[in-house]
């Protein structure tokens, strides 16, 4: 559940509610040997807020309290996200660096202390995330998306997409 929207001129609030569970999950003393059942469940509350900085550029903050419940073990993480969006406008000048790019963002996510479940202190999923997107690419309506991400617990991945808008 999530709701956004300005809370001035200048800056844009929300706040979301996630929240997933899976229940009756079999639990087993021995390999072959059935135990109870337990539940597992993630709550994440996040609190978001962005503005203008300059002129196209855009910088947002994300504020998430996480709650993470296994068997009989829970954890709580607090953590942020810091990101940043240019926007071109069509105002802009035809020899611009990023010439054809409308869009560039870069974010960094997860930034907090290490959470502990029970006796063992792990790293927060940390992630570093540049994307762009190329409006008009080839042809009027037809735009491209690319993001590659960083994260310190696993490999560098790269997402693209592509949407064509048939109508304006």
């Amino acid at each position: 559940v999530s709701f956004g929207a300005p809370v001035s001129e200048e800056i844009s609030a929300a706040a979301s509610i996630y929240s997933v569970a899976v229940n009756d999950i079999q639990a087993y003393e021995d390999r072959d040997v059935p135990a109870d059942t337990f539940s597992n469940m993630s709550q994440m509350i996040v609190l978001s807020f962005a503005r203008p900085t300059m002129r196209n550029l855009f910088a947002g903050l994300n504020i998430k309290l996480a709650r993470e419940t296994l068997y009989q073990n829970s954890a709580d993480a607090c953590m942020i996200d810091i990101g940043f969006l240019y926007k071109k406008t069509g105002e802009d000048e035809a020899e611009d660096i990023l010439e054809g790019i409308s869009s560039f963002g870069l974010v960094i996510q997860n930034i907090g202390p290490k959470v502990r479940f029970s006796e063992d202190s792990d790293p927060l999923p940390a992630n570093v995330k540049a994307g762009l997107a190329y409006r008009n690419f080839l042809k009027p309506g037809f735009n491209v998306e690319l993001d590659i991400n960083f994260p310190v617990d696993s490999d560098v991945f790269i997402n693209a997409g592509f949407e064509y808008a048939a109508f304006d």
